[in-house]
C-alpha cells in the first residue's frame, strides 16, 4: 500500500484517544451543551449512565 506509506511520512503528530470513564462523561456532555449555548441540563442521570455503558455489538458471521 504505497499510497499508505507515503501518507504516513506526512503525518508529523501521532495521538492516541483513549475512551472517557463514567465520571467525565456527564460533566463532557454538560460542557459541550453549555458551549452550543444552552445552559439546560439536557440529560437525565439515567441517560447519562446509558451513555457511558459499554457498547454491545452483534458479530458479523
Amino acid at each position: 500500500m504505497a499510497a499508505l506509506d507515503a501518507l504516513s511520512q506526512r503525518i508529523v503528530v501521532r495521538a492516541h484517544v483513549r475512551g472517557m470513564t463514567r465520571e467525565e462523561i456527564g460533566p463532557y456532555l454538560a460542557h459541550r451543551i453549555r458551549l452550543a449555548g444552552c445552559d439546560l441540563p439536557l440529560f437525565e442521570p439515567a441517560t447519562v449512565e446509558a451513555i457511558s455503558r459499554p457498547p454491545t455489538a452483534c458479530r458479523a458471521k
